[in-house]
């Protein structure tokens, strides 16, 4: 788990201190760990990928601004957003770059691979598919507020909550707008999608449960 002070801590199932490794910058996200390796950004701008057993760092590169989100990995590869707006994929096993997007407003939020796409969100509302292998521009929309958290990905559905309170169920492969419902808060948390049914709560202390159409479940 990450911490403010900079330091990143494996603890055992019991709490035990197992190692912690210092990144030297604030970590804000939950770092994602893949076979034997761990995977975290600071708010320093940099990605790290350390060895689970030991907490010695394999590799870390420069993400070009802050990390706000936890990074995604899928086929091999790491990608990750920055407050620079830039989207990155690099080597999961070097941390060699294979491609980058860049466009203005900040990536505040985790990204999230599925439906043969990456989906990212954006502090200036919008909201962008690119292609896992090459970053290409599949299709990108404007929401009503900006994207805080990860966008829970289900088969062709992608269930996306704002920080202006909308919980939006778009489709994946087009980007169209399938169903919206508007909360009385703010949403910084990443739905939780089970049986058909999407769940997430808002700043106002409201836990709201959506059927998979966007309305009201009972």
């Amino acid at each position: 788990m990450g911490s403010y002070d900079g330091k990143l801590y494996c603890l055992s199932s019991g709490g035990e201190l197992l190692w912690d490794f210092d990144a030297g910058s604030r970590i804000w996200a939950s770092p994602v760990a893949s076979g034997d390796a761990a995977f975290f950004g600071d708010l320093g701008g940099r990605m790290y990928c350390l060895d689970l057993a030991s907490g010695r760092a394999r590799w870390s590169v420069e993400a070009g601004g802050k990390i706000y989100g936890s990074p995604v990995l899928g086929d091999g590869r790491v990608y990750f957003g920055a407050s620079s707006g830039k989207v990155a994929s690099h080597s999961a096993a070097d941390g060699r770059e294979v491609w980058k997007y860049t466009r203005r407003g900040s990536v505040s939020s985790s990204l999230a691979l599925g439906g043969g796409a990456l989906l990212v969100g954006f502090e200036d509302k919008s909201f962008v598919a690119l292609a896992p292998a090459d970053g290409t521009v599949l299709w990108e929309t404007t929401l009503p507020g900006e994207v805080r958290s990860r966008p829970a990905v289900t088969p062709g559905t992608a269930a996306v909550t704002c920080y202006d309170g909308s919980a939006l169920l778009i489709d994946v492969s087009r980007g169209s707008l399938l169903a919206e419902f508007k909360t009385r808060g703010s949403v910084y948390a990443t739905p939780l999608v089970d049986g058909g049914a999407i769940y997430f709560g808002d700043m106002k202390g409201d836990f709201i449960a959506l059927s998979a159409t966007g309305l009201p479940s009972d």
